[in-house]
């Protein structure tokens, strides 16, 4: 029976495979910054940080729609819970409108942006 070895010229690779293999990822820039007007800083005072949460991805999830209303899924940055009294929260202070549907996300319209 004979034995099968490769050799280390049948296990070597090009330098450009070994390169592209070997690459490191890039590292990950910040994704920019959100615009809070100074009317919902004022209004906000005495907020939660969960309720500080929620506003900044409303803000940023506002301007990605153009200004139109848009939904507020939950998602892993938040448990329903805290985005639900978050947004009753906001909706006291007069900052947003909230429309609910049976089994659908919130649809968020902003009231007012100074």
């Amino acid at each position: 029976m004979m034995d099968f070895r490769p050799g280390i010229e049948g296990l070597r690779v090009s330098q450009a495979e070994a390169d592209r293999l070997t690459r490191a990822a890039k590292p990950t820039k910040p994704s920019g910054f959100i615009k809070v007007p100074k009317v919902w800083v004022k209004r906000l005072e005495g907020a939660s940080g969960m309720t500080y949460q929620v506003v900044l991805r409303m803000l940023y999830l506002h301007w990605r729609h153009k200004g139109r209303p848009f939904r507020l899924p939950t998602g892993t940055w938040i448990t329903g819970a805290s985005k639900w009294r978050g947004l009753r929260n906001l909706e006291k202070r007069g900052l947003i409108r909230v429309e609910t549907h049976p089994r659908k996300a919130p649809l968020i319209s902003i009231m007012d942006q100074g």
